[in-house]
């Protein structure tokens, strides 16, 4: 038994002075050598599983865009936002549609307003805004901007005619 015990602790040593005097220095080479690599060529670093690209302009002809980030979370290899698509911006509150809106506004007998965005979607409940601030402006009556959740998909802005309480309800959905 003493002898295997021995032997064990003799090839040791000779194991561990090989790792210590050849693996170990060629380890610390290539790690160097790829963090050289890195560093020299800009690559971005792959951190945990995020993964962040920039999308630039591609020349000064063209309309000026600010930067865009695209992240990919928890993506397990392949190709992130190989086609980004862009959603248009948020629905605003034209002269042309005020107008419009105060005209069907007119076409009814009613007591108020109520302006309701879906619950949930800030670009709506914007838009919302916009509308109660011209409504009051233009003296309506004007309750909300409230939120509230459908049974069923709300999408555009609605107008409902006035209920038996003399209220008329402008509902803003999703795009």
């Amino acid at each position: 038994m003493g002898e295997i015990m021995g032997g064990i602790a003799e090839n040791w040593q000779t194991y561990s002075g090989f790792f210590i005097s050849w693996i170990l220095p060629f380890l610390i080479v290539f790690v160097a050598i790829l963090l050289g690599y890195r560093l020299k060529s800009k690559t971005p670093w792959k951190i945990g599983t995020q993964l962040v690209q920039e999308v630039r302009k591609v020349s000064d002809d063209e309309k000026q865009q600010p930067d865009i980030h695209v992240e990919s979370h928890d993506q397990r290899g392949g190709i992130t936002a190989y086609q980004v698509n862009i959603q248009p911006g948020d629905r605003q509150l034209t002269e042309a549609n005020a107008k419009g809106l105060e005209d069907a506004l007119k076409k009814f007998s009613f007591k108020s307003v109520d302006v309701t965005a879906v619950m949930g979607d800030g670009e709506a409940f914007r838009l919302a805004s916009q509308i109660k601030n011209f409504l009051v402006s233009k003296g309506f009556d004007v309750n909300g901007v409230n939120q509230a959740v459908y049974s069923a998909p709300v999408q555009g802005q609605n107008i409902e005619a006035p209920n038996d309480k003399g209220v008329i309800n402008i509902i803003i959905g999703n795009r």
